[in-house]
């Protein structure tokens, strides 16, 4: 399809209720249109009916989401201690848990999966995932330096204790 189409719209799911839904691809913290407007179907595999129309990306845009990605990388993350990633990690895990009903009902209509059991599940894992990475972040560098604060070198000998 090639029909210019909106950087968000209204999702209508079955149980009544609706909720706003970018289309567009996120990159440099903003959702845009795609290079040559292109756009994608998404289909609710329970009735085959369009969920709605989103951007898909081209390799120009690939490019661009690679670098702005990089630059974040470089200028921002890496320069976050270990305890501020984790934070913010826990953050993400904490906003899942609290949308959860939301992203439940987006994910069973394009999965196709029951919301009360599966849906629900995947979505809860996905905050267990980014709340066990938060405390990678700063706890599990087992014998590793372990990054406190830029201005210090922090690390961990094994070592037997008491003979």
């Amino acid at each position: 399809m090639s029909e210019i189409y909106p950087l968000s719209t209204t999702i209508k799911i079955p149980n009544g209720k609706s909720y706003p839904q970018p289309t567009g691809l996120f990159i440099d913290n903003e959702y845009i249109q795609s290079e040559d407007k292109q756009t994608l179907e998404v289909i609710n595999p329970g009735d085959e009916s369009v969920i709605c129309s989103v951007y898909m990306a081209t390799e120009n845009d690939v490019n661009k989401a690679v670098a702005s990605a990089k630059k974040a990388f470089e200028t921002t993350w890496s320069q976050l201690n270990g305890k501020k990633k984790s934070e913010y990690l826990h953050k993400i895990a904490d906003l899942i848990k609290e949308h959860s009903d939301h992203l439940a009902d987006l994910e069973a209509i394009e999965s196709g999966k029951p919301k009360s059991t599966n849906a629900i599940y995947d979505v809860l894992h996905c905050a267990d995932v980014f709340d066990y990475y938060a405390g990678l972040a700063i706890s599990a560098q087992d014998g590793k330096t372990i990054e406190s604060e830029l201005s210090k070198f922090t690390y961990t000998i094994t070592e037997p204790y008491g003979l």
